[in-house]
């Protein structure tokens, strides 16, 4: 906006038709001496009683969640990628990996016999210390939490019978025995045991951490001697003198993915063939000499390492080579005869050795890795590549009616655009997390490329997924650029293998269509279903589903005129090399799957219902329960998963509020329930809910609301002409309840948005298992983000704690709304403050909130001619400011601004929400600022007065990206905004 045009701002109004008429705003007054107390210091006798009964509770039994029942389709865990491989003697060894599977062969490789895991999650790791007592590891990500579950598994009869040891740990990636009855575990980060890295000293039965300052999840650990080196998913090297003892950083390589270690040479290897040693337990470390290979190891993506005697063994993506050290420091590479990723190495000595591979390969040498043969599997590869830029865009559909129904094995490329250090620890890697998905519904591999702003270096990662992964069909997703769709079928083309190249996009018509209630009678399963629980995993809350369809790019068969399937036609057998056996259906199966393509349709006529009807609880609460008991137990948590995220779709919130109640009563031990369940209870305790109305609207969506006039008005309050009236919505409030939520599981009990969200909502009443859950968290600095918000959750119940977060002034002079931010009102520019700093003050009427330099850069934007009320912003950047009153993190007001000025407010993504508020943006000299006040009545029923904490985000959102989902909350961003 131009510095000396005239100020025109929005006054953010109600719909007249929902609330009171016009009043005006309060003057100022001396309010503070005549200020009701704040919900969380008052009503004495009713948190007496509270503090009582909840002293009173008896905890609930701990149990541990139950690990993903075991794959029963034989063809699916015969071709399941191996994660880990090991050897006791020439003879015994075993290998583990996806969906759960554990192979043993008691002749050196000669013959591989399948064992019952009891489980059907990935399995990680596996050391036996002699030929009876062994270990297995690993785990998978939760459905809606993304709760990291961790396994392990005991044979005391080598392999004969395998026990689950329950835990509490997380998935474990690595696991190492020093003793028949020391252990050290590595993984992702536990909320349990706040740490990634644990230690047991009775043979795994039971873990604790071991004290550490790491946040991220461990990928790799080795001992060097007594020394312990661990490596985190970020690449920065951990080294402490003995496990128990401190660890300190000593190297740090973004690239760097897997370690070994002996007491005299240590190795690291990662992403683009980096390569690097040390001689000194891993005190100090030097790069690879590239000169002294005898090939181009950039083009590799080395995963794995080994080392017996002098020489050090590596391999990973593609996995057409297996690279040997020798002991003259020679690189050189060996052909291995696959193309698959080589997952793990492991060398009994310097001679004999195995590596385990993608798509259940395993291969042998017995000559210390001059030359390699196939144990099992064979050059398996892939009949479909699937690409995509985000893992929730893949053509998932596709993936399960070619993968799951028709038995043609692929793999997924997804783009790694982050290149910065995770700030969440509880926030997992997109591949890891598509790599399940991709498991769950057949697929074989996922590999993660960067999204390189050089077109050589997209180039290189384009042709290394094809070679590693030799597909007849590349599918390409509709979120790739076009750059991006256009550098793929070029290389694609290219290559030889390469039949046919889709670009697949939702629609109606195309190539091929396939529709999300397509049965799948050979599965026994339903597309849109195994789509639906990808989803829940990979982006919980956004698990929409459609009709999608693929064009073809690319056929080299021109004569083909008309398809059935991505590979119809194609000269791809079953039994093959890109094509297991097809499991095989029957009738019952089929006829019980016929009633689960209508589950959508039920949720939307109890919706559509209930909109119209006077009594919708009751209506609600009775045609559900008729619905429920037609539906099998393990097919409800996820027809009410897709209630809960209906019901906010539709945009009526009390529709909302009975599904999470209805979710938490019916499947309340689901992760889904969890959620709900403490939803409700945050909503039921809310503030901010207390704004929007209990019953039904006329008005629920944004689209609904679109259609109408939106009364705007141009001037304010805070302009130096005289105060325009406004109306806002009405303060008429429900009752609130405050209560526990209570669950057995004990890693949902410590989860942190659990701690935060009670402690927001109990305040002075929270438990003193909650308080000092809170405590924990709030003194580990491994917890990241959420050590800061347990500090400042404690700090706010009490009078005299310092909050470090934006603090609000107190001021009787109102500031011009001008965008200029250079008022005496905002004080003097802190140097200590980063200039991007949001900037708070208050008044009895009106909270003010600056945004300096909301959008960096030189871009500019002319201002928005006329602005509406809640204009559809979806699709353009902008910026969201969201305010939680009751520090709860799950309820909260959100403002959001694009650069042109045109905003939007609602509480929850509910758009019934009407405050008034008044802002005005400038772009000037390249730097875009923005001034807002809010009626302070539209946030909180009470004054606010100084001691007082609320939460505060502000963030900037990308095209349809949304700040938080119904069903998922970030830490990151999140601040105390403290009144002073």
């Amino acid at each position: 906006m131009i510095a000396n045009a005239s100020i025109q701002q929005t006054a953010v109004i109600s719909d007249l038709s929902l609330t009171p008429q016009h009043a005006q705003p309060g003057a100022l007054a001396a309010w503070h001496a005549q200020r009701p107390r704040r919900f969380r210091r008052s009503v004495v006798p009713i948190l007496a009683l509270l503090v009582a009964v909840f002293a009173q509770r008896q905890p609930p039994h701990l149990q541990a969640a139950e690990p993903p029942a075991t794959e029963k389709r034989e063809s699916l865990r015969d071709d399941a990628s191996l994660r880990s491989i090991c050897f006791v003697d020439a003879n015994q060894g075993w290998a583990v990996g996806d969906r759960g599977v554990i192979w043993h062969t008691p002749d050196g490789g000669l013959h591989w016999l399948a064992q019952d895991s009891g489980v059907g999650c990935r399995l990680d790791c596996v050391q036996f210390i002699d030929p009876q007592q062994g270990w297995a590891a690993g785990g998978w990500y939760e459905a809606d939490t993304q709760i990291s579950r961790g396994v392990l598994l005991q044979t005391q009869d080598g392999g004969k019978t395998w026990k689950h040891l329950e835990n509490e740990l997380p998935r474990i990636r690595q696991l190492q025995f020093t003793s028949r009855r020391t252990a050290i575990a590595a993984g992702d980060w536990s909320p349990v045991h706040l740490g990634s890295v644990f230690i047991s000293y009775d043979a795994g039965r039971s873990w604790q951490s071991i004290p550490r300052s790491e946040s991220q999840a461990i990928r790799s650990l080795g001992m060097a001697g007594g020394a312990m080196l661990t490596l985190d998913r970020s690449g920065i090297l951990f080294r402490s003198e003995r496990p128990e003892a401190p660890a300190d950083p000593v190297f740090s390589d973004r690239r760097m993915q897997c370690i070994t270690a002996t007491p005299t040479e240590q190795w690291l290897a990662g992403r683009d063939g980096a390569v690097a040693f040390s001689r000194d337990a891993g005190l100090s470390w030097r790069p690879l000499n590239r000169q002294a290979t005898t090939v181009d190891i950039s083009r590799y993506d080395l995963r794995c390492l080994a080392s017996g005697g002098s020489q050090v063994w590596m391999a990973g993506v593609p996995g057409d080579k297996i690279f040997r050290k020798t002991a003259q420091n020679e690189i050189v590479a060996v052909g291995s005869g696959i193309t698959a990723p080589i997952h793990n190495l492991h060398f009994l000595d310097d001679q004999k050795g195995w590596a385990a591979c993608g798509m259940g390969t395993i291969l042998h040498t017995a000559d210390g890795g001059q030359t390699w043969q196939t144990q099992r599997g064979g050059a398996r590869r892939a009949a479909a590549l699937f690409v995509s830029r985000e893992a929730r865009e893949l053509a998932w559909s596709m993936i399960v009616s070619n993968s799951l129904e028709q038995g043609y094995r692929s793999m997924g490329v997804i783009h790694d655009r982050g290149g910065e250090r995770l700030n969440d620890p509880l926030e997992h890697s997109a591949d890891e997390l598509a790599m399940q998905g991709f498991s769950d519904v057949g697929g074989c591999e996922v590999l993660a490329i960067r999204e390189d702003a050089d077109p050589r270096a997209y180039a290189t990662a384009i042709d290394q997924s094809l070679q590693t992964a030799q597909p007849a069909v590349v599918v390409l997703s509709d979120d790739l650029t076009a750059e991006q769709r256009t550098a793929w079928l070029r290389i694609a083309t290219a290559t030889p293998t390469v039949e046919r190249v889709f670009h697949v996009h939702r629609g109606e018509r195309g190539d091929v269509v396939v529709h999300p209630s397509a049965i799948l009678p050979a599965a026994g399963a339903v597309v849109g279903e195994e789509w639906a629980d990808v989803l829940s995993v990979i982006s919980p809350g956004k698990t929409d589903v459609d009709v999608m369809v693929a064009d073809r790019l690319l056929d080299r068969e021109a004569s083909v005129q008309s398809i059935e399937s991505l590979l119809h036609r194609l000269p791809i057998g079953a039994g093959g090399l890109s094509r297991r056996l097809p499991p095989h259906g029957s009738r019952s199966q089929l006829a019980g799957l016929q009633p689960r393509t209508r589950h959508a349709e039920w949720i939307q006529h109890l919706i559509d219902a209930c909109s119209i009807a006077d009594d919708s609880k009751g209506l609600f609460a009775s045609r559900l329960k008729q619905l429920t008991k037609q539906i099998r137990p393990s097919d409800r948590p996820r027809f009410m998963r897709g209630l809960v995220l209906q019901c906010h779709r539709y945009g009526e919130p009390s529709l909302y509020r009975e599904a999470l109640r209805e979710t938490a009563a019916l499947v309340p031990e689901s992760p889904i329930g969890h959620w709900a369940d403490l939803m409700l209870a945050a909503i039921d305790a809310s503030e901010e809910w207390t704004r929007l109305p209990q019953g039904l609207s006329q008005a629920a969506s944004f689209a609904n609301r679109g259609q109408r006039s939106s009364p705007v008005a141009y001037g304010s309050p805070f302009e130096q002409s005289s105060p325009v009236v406004l109306a806002s919505s009405s303060d008429e409030q429900s009752g609130r309840k405050i209560r526990e939520t209570e669950t057995p599981d004990l890693i949902w009990r410590q989860h942190p948005i659990r701690l935060l969200s009670q402690a927001g909502v109990l305040g002075e009443a929270a438990s003193p298992a909650l308080t000092s859950g809170l405590e924990r968290l709030s003194t580990a600095a491994s917890a990241g983000p959420w050590q800061s918000l347990a500090r400042e959750q404690l700090a706010a119940r009490q009078e005299n704690k310092q909050s470090t977060g934006v603090r609000a002034a107190f001021s009787t002079n109102r500031p011009v709304l001008d965008g200029r931010l250079d008022e005496p009102f905002w004080g003097p520019v802190d140097p200590t403050v980063p200039a991007t700093q949001l900037r708070v003050g208050y008044d009895a009427d009106y909270i003010y909130i600056a945004i300096p330099d909301g959008f960096p850069g030189s871009e500019r934007t002319e201002p928005a001619s006329l602005r509406q009320r809640d204009a559809d912003l979806n699709d353009v950047q902008r910026l969201s400011l969201q305010i939680d009153v009751d520090r709860d993190l799950l309820t909260a007001y959100q403002f959001e601004i694009d650069r042109s000025g045109r905003c939007r407010d609602t509480c929850n993504g509910f758009a019934q929400w009407q405050p008034m508020w008044f802002v005005k943006t400038t772009d000037h000299d390249g730097q875009w600022n923005a001034e807002l006040a809010i009626r302070r009545k539209d946030l909180s029923s009470l004054p606010v007065a100084p001691g007082d904490v609320w939460f505060v985000r502000l963030k900037t959102l990308q095209p349809n990206e949304v700040a938080d989902s119904p069903i998922s909350c970030s830490p990151t961003g999140w601040q105390a905004l403290a009144f002073e």
